[in-house]
């Protein structure tokens, strides 16, 4: 057989391995979408763009199975073809999906890090979707370590990108980012501002039929309630965010809402039931490893025992708060 059949064979074969993991992977058998995907990136016949792809899939079903350093190996591995290939867009959007990645894993700098020079990329091609993506990505992360003022800002600037984009992404993003502002809003005190914007998110994202969306506005919207010391208002609030979590098995939605639940039954003096409540957050953050939700049940933690006269266990939680924030880059004065 001559080698040009051969290649034609082989390549053939990938792009079916290719199909087959794609198939898998919708239908949720990740396993065998990674083995199929596999069989792209190991095969040197494939056209390079094909194999970028492939190790992208692979990146995502490792996400999928929360193994980090495959999916951040599989990530890079696309990175670096797509640098050979000098494809700047992809380059961005690669990038993009490592910082999410080390973001999820607490590893704020290398997130920057990597989110600042997609950014870098993105104005270079002028793709203003994918620049808007990324001060949103950014902005998150600044929201993250309390620097609300900062993250206000880059959910500004990516606010007015997507309101100039006239397609139905822009809509969305824009619906996205007017949560992210509320919420970035909300914990710096600004509670007027965040419930306008959260109710503008709110709109938009029932035209767009983002149900996630919607719950994640309704837990903020709580959380305004209850600053406002409306306890009723607020449970209800929770409890419709509380259905869509629990029906689509989402632990961080599901966990912010036990937190709201936890400071009402805290303002309504039942101490031991609060206790009781943060205990059960601080395991579910714990096997999340949801490293700030952690701290915050601590902090919480802290106070009750301080109401139930019991000083050591309370200085013990602010301690191990203390040491969580400080590796994170979160100050204990400035968290909430």
């Amino acid at each position: 057989m001559f080698p040009w059949r051969i290649y034609k064979i082989s390549q053939n074969k990938a792009i079916e391995a290719y199909a087959v993991a794609v198939t898998e992977y919708q239908k949720g058998n990740i396993p065998k979408a990674i083995k199929f995907w596999k069989k792209v990136t190991g095969n040197q016949s494939i056209e390079e763009r094909i194999r970028a792809k492939a190790n992208l899939g692979l990146g995502f079903a490792y996400s999928k199975l929360d193994k980090y350093k495959e999916a951040l190996s599989s990530f890079k591995d696309a990175l670096i073809i797509f640098q050979k290939l000098k494809d700047e867009k992809a380059q961005a959007e690669s990038l993009g999906l490592i910082g999410g990645l080390y973001f999820r894993n607490n590893l704020i700098k290398e997130a920057l890090n990597a989110y600042q020079t997609a950014l870098f990329i993105c104005r270079k091609i002028k793709n203003k979707e994918m620049e808007a993506d990324i001060l949103g990505d950014i902005g998150s992360i600044l929201d993250f370590l309390d620097k609300y003022d900062d993250a206000i800002d880059f959910f500004t600037r990516a606010l007015k990108i997507y309101r100039k984009i006239p397609r139905r992404k822009g809509k969305r993003g824009e619906g996205r980012t007017l949560y992210d502002l509320g919420l970035a809003l909300f914990h710096a005190n600004k509670l007027e501002g965040a419930r306008s914007h959260l109710e503008k998110s709110i709109r938009l994202m029932k035209k767009n039929n983002d149900k996630k969306g919607e719950a994640n506005c309704n837990v903020t919207l709580a959380d305004i309630h209850l600053e406002l010391k409306e306890t009723e208002i607020a449970e209800k609030y929770y409890n419709q965010a509380l259905k869509y979590f629990q029906s689509h098995k989402n632990i961080l939605g599901i966990i912010n809402c036990e937190i709201g639940f936890g400071k009402i039954i805290f303002e309504r003096g039942d101490f031991i039931q609060a206790k009781d409540k943060f205990e059960e957050v601080l395991r579910l953050a714990t096997e999340a490893n949801y490293l700030k939700l952690q701290a915050t049940a601590l902090l919480f933690l802290s106070k009750i025992y301080n109401q139930l006269d019991n000083a050591k266990e309370a200085e013990n939680s602010d301690k191990k708060a203390n040491k969580i924030l400080k590796d994170l880059g979160i100050k204990l004065e400035e968290a909430s």
